[in-house]
């Protein structure tokens, strides 16, 4: 992703714009956008859900379980409680927020909120990645320094799968990197981060320490930053709640299009044609991705494919036949984990749950709604079609290093002025989507 060193990117040429379109198709629904970054989140529209529906009750049951889990002394927002709306961010991966563009992402999805009133954000980070991930999951970011949490050892690892960090060590890279700040900002950071290692210690895995981190970083901005923030940062795993949600839903065995597309030979077969080939999914031909899960070995990642009527990886031996048993048992033994694709065929086609992306995700999940509706693909009744034409899969959260994510952990002894935030909020949108233009130019140039 590209970093942006000063706040006006340079734009496109129209020879750039042309070869973005013909890589990226659905690019031009973000191309077509018009005004400010603040209007253009403003003119989104709230999600409000059916309460009587029981797939939405199954699903804020289990949210707010994992919500308690990670946040235990959080009260939890009323208007997320009252499902006000149904719209969260799937842009971020699991990592901190320190990091400056994810930082930024968190910025973008409060000017959303601040639209609506709302009093928190809500994030369900992708956690499959890896430890090693360019967004550094195992690092704290302090100006142009980075606090690593985790040792060399667990680079490979799943975010997901992560054992705690090690305090003295994490404690140890914080301190070297506050080294030659002023004495009292150096007292301050060091203060901060050994009541955040206080308060995480009982913590069994990495992920929820970093959830945890996150909430707490964003409350010290929010309340130390003279910014109109929500001031409640709730970030999930993705894949721990959608297991969850999907645990929940294969124990109760009722019918559904899902069920029937999960568990039928000719419901998967549809399936594996319809998102072959499709950037998020799987590619069976060039072997790229992953057909709804991911195999666990050792904690890394290791993609599956669909054979037969099973789940194998030739590499490393394995085959889970694809029956409703099998399949519950091996998520139950974390033996293997939804992937994004699962994730959002749960989330966004299932649920209904609007989320925003990333620049990739504004990419594939249209082309994924596109397939369900071509043809009917996956043999859903009408009713169903109707509820996912008119679900929008262009939401878009932006990555990008600006003068308000830049510094990390240092916007807690430097307060950002609300007149920088604001400033930011009225720049074009156009102009602060250029360096995700350019990412995905060069990810294909």
């Amino acid at each position: 992703m590209q970093t942006a060193e000063k706040e006006n990117l340079a734009n496109l040429s129209v020879e750039e714009i042309k070869k973005l379109i013909a890589l990226y198709p659905e690019s031009k629904q973000l191309l077509s956008i018009k005004g400010t970054q603040n209007s253009y989140y403003q003119s989104i529209p709230r999600n409000p859900v059916d309460d009587n529906d029981e797939k939405y009750a199954t699903f804020f049951e289990k949210l707010n379980q994992l919500l308690r889990k990670i946040y235990p002394t959080s009260s939890l927002p009323k208007d997320l409680m009252l499902h006000y709306d149904f719209t969260v961010s799937t842009a971020e991966h699991l990592s901190s927020i320190t990091e400056p563009l994810s930082l930024n992402t968190v910025y973008n999805q409060a000017m959303y909120r601040q639209a609506h009133n709302s009093d928190y954000l809500l994030t369900l980070a992708c956690s499959t990645i890896k430890v090693s991930n360019f967004l550094s999951p195992r690092s704290l970011h302090i100006g142009h320094s980075k606090a690593h949490l985790l040792r060399k050892k667990f680079r490979e690892d799943m975010v997901l799968l992560t054992p705690p960090l090690d305090p003295e060590y994490s404690r140890e890279n914080v301190q070297q990197c506050v080294t030659g700040l002023p004495a009292y900002q150096q007292e301050k950071l060091m203060a901060i981060w050994n009541r955040c290692l206080h308060d995480i210690a009982d913590c069994r895995t990495f992920w929820e320490q970093i959830c945890f981190i996150n909430q707490q970083f964003w409350q010290e901005i929010s309340t130390l930053n003279d910014l109109p923030l929500p001031n409640n940062y709730l970030m999930v795993p993705q894949e721990v709640l959608v297991q969850e949600c999907l645990l929940d839903l294969f124990c109760k065995k009722k019918s559904n299009w899902l069920m029937n597309v999960l568990f039928t030979s000719q419901g998967r077969d549809r399936l594996l044609s319809a998102f072959n080939g499709i950037r998020g999914c799987w590619d069976q031909t060039k072997q790229k991705g992953t057909f709804l899960f991911w195999a666990n070995v050792n904690r890394q990642p290791v993609p599956l494919w669909y054979a037969d009527d099973a789940l194998i990886s030739e590499p490393y031996q394995i085959r889970i036949n694809f029956t409703l048993k099998d399949i519950t048992k091996a998520m139950q033994t974390q033996r293997i984990i939804p992937a994004s694709s699962l994730s959002l065929l749960y989330l966004f086609f299932y649920l209904g749950l609007q989320v925003f992306g990333g620049i990739l995700q504004c990419q594939y999940l249209p082309v994924m709604l596109k397939k369900i509706l071509q043809d009917n693909q996956l043999r859903l009744k009408n009713n169903e079609l109707e509820r996912i034409q008119a679900m929008n899969p262009y939401l878009y959260l932006n990555f990008e290093e600006t003068t308000v994510s830049a510094d990390g952990m240092l916007h807690l002894v430097n307060p950002l002025p609300a007149a920088s935030y604001e400033q930011y909020k009225k720049r074009s949108f156009q102009d602060e989507i250029q360096g995700c233009l350019e990412y995905l130019l060069k990810s294909d140039g």
